[in-house]
């Protein structure tokens, strides 16, 4: 991948074609994303999670049950969404008979023609509101949900609720599919062994049934304006949360992908975060190690083209008013202190590390790639991430701190 030189391929649509041949692949994959706007869709919570189940369940010409049938065939199906990316994907035999069925199935029975049915929204419906109810007893990612929605000022939630998946329609999932599942919306990332133009051929042909390649542009995109935390904003206390237990998030943000000096300082944010959140010489974990402030403590970064979204939480058994001074006194000390080369050093071969470690499996290359084109970064930022990483410097890292640090934060705890 490193050696690789990939050019996006603009299909006459408008999507977007990454194809990545290699002869080492023990599999080929199909991935697809789908740009999603947030912001777009703060008042119907959930209906793009139902969308995603619903995608991969049923399509014109194809039952639920034959669907299962042509996957059980070949390899697998999954699909999923982030809150800002909708994505699908297919893994079969490194072949290309397995390359035919994959795209077949994917873009052409799944992507370009779902049918939607009230049977299958019941089933989504019924999916999602399990998945939900064993999403509400686990603390850190109802934690992470409830910072995500105060640091954007909005409920929207990416699970949904209770109440909006029972009350959302057909014609609501049907509504958010045409709005944004559109061809220039939309970026497929190929990988396997075959020959670049074999692997356009059977993506065409894919795409070329149902109205895909007909389908009208949707309204240009604005580019999106990064709206600051309020200041003085009171701490949320997270309800319903086990006893014995104390936790603290803060959340912060960063601008969005849509934004060329944030896609410029993407790998500096990263290097940041792993300084900050990654491995156990890192400076949040010093509060757990040099201070037993909390018995975990973590960050998550969530890159997004409305708005980067940096967390970091602490779980433990004191106050949370004492887990807050010590963890903001952490991430304000990153504005003020420098940080050392060794500092630098360690985190950026963590980096490299997990990077090349997530990248042996060709699923994640390929959605890996999808992502990055989709998002606004470009498939050629995926291929370059080692050496761009390699050439951050400490004064990049310490700019992006003050940058994102300067902002106020948005606090979540437990009572």
């Amino acid at each position: 991948m490193r050696q690789t030189t990939i050019e996006p391929i603009r299909l006459p649509s408008g999507t977007s074609l990454v194809i990545v041949p290699d002869a080492s692949a023990p599999a080929t994959v199909v991935a697809v994303s789908v740009r999603i706007s947030g912001v777009e869709l703060r008042r119907q919570p959930g209906v793009v999670t139902l969308l995603a189940r619903m995608l991969g369940m049923d399509s014109q010409g194809r039952t639920p049950e034959l669907l299962q049938r042509d996957v059980d065939a070949f390899g697998a199906l999954g699909t999923g969404y982030d809150g800002n990316q909708l994505s699908a994907w297919s893994v079969s035999p490194p072949t290309e008979e397995g390359l035919i069925k994959s795209t077949q199935t994917l873009l052409m029975n799944s992507l370009a023609q779902p049918r939607f049915t009230d049977e299958s929204l019941e089933q989504a419906r019924t999916d999602q509101l399990r998945s939900v109810a064993l999403f509400e007893e686990e603390l850190v990612p109802k934690l992470l949900l409830a910072l995500r929605a105060r640091a954007l000022g909005t409920e929207l939630s990416v699970q949904g609720d209770e109440a909006s998946l029972r009350h959302a329609s057909v014609a609501d999932v049907r509504g958010v599919y045409t709005r944004f599942c559109t061809p220039e919306r939309t970026s497929i990332a190929v990988i396997g062994k075959f020959e670049p133009d074999v692997a356009r051929r059977w993506v065409e042909i894919s795409l070329s049934v149902g109205d895909w390649n007909r389908r009208a542009v949707g309204m240009k995109e604005k580019l999106p304006v990064t709206e600051s935390i309020p200041a003085g904003l009171r701490d949320q206390a997270l309800r319903g949360t086990p006893p014995g237990v104390a936790a603290l998030g803060v959340a912060y943000l960063f601008p969005g992908m849509s934004n060329p000096e944030s896609r410029a300082d993407w790998a500096a944010l990263l290097v940041l975060d792993a300084v900050l959140g990654l491995g156990k010489a890192c400076r949040l974990f010093r509060l757990r190690d040099t201070e037993s402030v909390g018995y975990e403590v973590r960050s998550q970064l969530l890159p997004a083209r409305d708005s980067t979204l940096w967390m970091a939480y602490v779980l433990g058994n004191q106050d949370p008013g004492v887990m807050k001074a010590a963890l903001l006194n952490v991430l304000n000390e990153t504005t003020r202190k420098p940080i050392a080369d060794s500092e630098l050093l360690r985190a950026k071969n963590l980096l490299l590390a997990q990077h090349t470690q997530q990248r042996q499996l060709v699923l994640n290359r390929a959605r890996a790639l999808a992502w990055a084109e989709s998002s606004g970064l470009g498939a050629a930022f995926e291929l370059e991430l080692t050496r761009r990483i390699e050439a951050v410097k400490r004064t990049d890292v310490e700019r992006v701190a003050k940058q994102l640090f300067s902002g106020n934060p948005a606090l979540v705890r437990t009572r």
